[in-house]
Formats: structure tokens, C-alpha cells, sequence
């Protein structure tokens, strides 16, 4: 039990020798699914402690995650904002304070995902997008799967662009959220009203396909205090989408191959241990 987290049903192996912890296969039931758990903690600097792990989330409520992790520190997004399942594969790595809370900077984590049967319920930017979308069904939106690859690393998330398939529309995202609340987020969605848009004022923020059909694309930039949701005049010709793709790429690409690293770290430091003992 650690705050709010009380999981249950846990069973695998744990060995702790000259202050490293090595854990294999553990397994858990928490927020509703089960939690497989594969790591090292090295604790022979007390004042930064190190973290390899690979976890599998199966199920768990979107919801019970952020009130478990006390909406991890922000109010932007919230538990009551959220629902579905989550089902994900987290490669990460980090180093802790004696008091075993996060050094920010070290975090690196790569996160595969996929949310079944997810809503999004009056989240205040969706509402605000309704002043170009015109479409009231965006303060409760059902969905299709969603899935992503997301990134964390130098204090930043990383959103990949994402299809997002509702009961109201289908809309594209993809942007960066930092630890300290910067957000840049970039929407791309159908237009249905071109009446209510001014095409001088929205030049560059509207794509034709040739067939009567346009695209619209917004950006949500700012603090998630204090943020604006206006029209991406840059969209159309920078492929800031596609920039932000390369961007993650390339950091994935990085984590990989100190990860690669860090894997045979790890199995030097397994090779300590004698399972069978056990």
C-alpha cells in the first residue's frame, strides 16, 4: 500500500541483496485490471536511487489511474474527466530522491497504448474547439480504440498524432505537455460549417480534398492554467504533425539504445542472484 495504491493478489519474485532490489514477473490486481511488474532498483546511493523497469498494464480504469496517481499533480485532466480501459506496455527508467519522490529530469519512459470503451466528459478545451467544430457533442465524447506511442523524456510528453474516432466526429491530435504545464497541442478535424469560419481570417488553417470537403486545424496552446485555443495558420504548410512524429522518432530511437545498455547492466546485475534460492 503506497497512498492511494492498494493493490491485491500480488505474487513473483523479489531479491534484495547489497541494497539492489531485482523483481521478476510480479504480478497484482490494482485500479481494476492486472499489473505485471520487471525491474531493478539500485539503492547504493540513497540520495538517488535508480530505476529500470517494464511494466504491462491490462485493463486497469483510465479513471482509477489518475485518482490513484492523485491526477499526477495537475488539475488540466482530470479522473472525473476520463473513462475506459487501459492496456499498455511502459519501458521506463528514473532516478528517486531519499524521500522516493521523482528527480523530474530523469525520466525516460516509452508507453504503448491502447484505451478501450474511453470517454472524454466536459473537458473544458473540447468545449472551446465547438467555436470552429460547431458541434455541442464535444463536452461528451465516446470512443472507438485509441492508440498511441507516447514519450516522456526532458520533462515533456510527447503525443504522437493520434486518429481519434468519436461519436461526434473523427479528429486527429498530436502535441507535447510539459511537467511544469505548458501545452501545445494541434487539432485537425472536418469542417461541416464553413459559414461560421471567415476564410481571411482562417487563410492557411483550412485544407480543400478537391471534393467539397475541408479540413479545419486548431492548436491549444499555452498553460493549462491559462490557454488559447485559436486557428493553426502554420498547419497546412509546415506539417507540424509530421515535424513532431520525426521529433519522437528520434528520441525512441535514443531511449533504445541506451536501453539496450541498461538491459545488459540489468542481466550482469541478475546474474548476482540465485533465483533458485528462492
Amino acid at each position: 500500500k503506497y497512498k492511494r495504491f492498494k493493490p491485491t493478489h500480488i505474487k513473483g519474485d523479489l531479491l534484495v541483496k547489497n541494497q539492489v532490489a531485482v523483481s521478476r514477473n510480479i504480478t497484482m490486481n490494482t485500479m481494476g485490471g492486472a499489473l505485471t511488474l520487471n525491474g531493478i532498483v539500485d539503492a547504493k546511493n540513497p540520495k538517488a536511487i535508480d530505476v529500470i523497469s517494464t511494466f504491462k498494464l491490462d485493463g486497469q480504469h483510465v479513471d482509477s489511474i489518475f485518482y490513484v496517481f492523485e491526477n499526477f499533480d495537475q488539475t488540466f485532466i482530470q479522473d472525473k474527466h476520463l473513462k475506459g480501459r487501459a492496456f499498455a506496455n511502459v519501458d521506463l527508467e528514473m532516478t528517486l530522491n531519499e524521500k522516493l519522490n521523482l528527480i523530474a529530469p530523469t525520466l525516460i519512459a516509452d508507453i504503448s497504448v491502447t484505451i478501450k470503451n474511453g470517454e472524454l466528459n466536459n473537458f473544458e478545451p473540447m468545449k472551446k474547439l465547438n467555436k470552429y467544430l460547431d458541434d455541442e457533442g464535444l463536452s461528451k465524447m465516446r470512443f472507438a480504440d485509441l492508440k498511441n506511442e507516447i514519450h516522456i523524456e526532458k520533462q515533456t510528453i510527447y503525443l504522437p498524432q493520434m486518429e481519434v474516432k468519436s461519436n461526434v466526429t473523427t479528429i486527429q491530435v498530436s502535441g507535447t505537455h510539459t511537467f511544469d504545464q505548458h501545452i501545445d497541442y494541434r487539432v485537425a478535424a472536418p469542417l461541416r460549417n464553413k459559414k461560421k469560419i471567415d476564410p481571411d481570417e482562417a487563410f492557411g488553417a483550412i485544407e480543400e480534398d478537391g471534393s467539397g470537403k475541408a479540413k479545419i486545424f486548431l492548436k491549444i496552446t499555452g498553460t493549462t492554467d491559462e490557454y488559447d485555443v485559436s486557428l493553426d495558420k502554420d498547419a497546412v504548410k509546415k506539417k507540424i504533425s509530421s515535424d513532431l512524429k520525426k521529433e519522437v522518432q528520434e528520441l525512441k530511437d535514443a531511449f533504445k539504445l541506451k536501453g539496450q545498455k541498461k538491459k545488459k547492466e540489468l542481466e550482469l546485475t541478475e546474474e548476482e542472484f540465485d533465483w533458485n534460492d528462492n
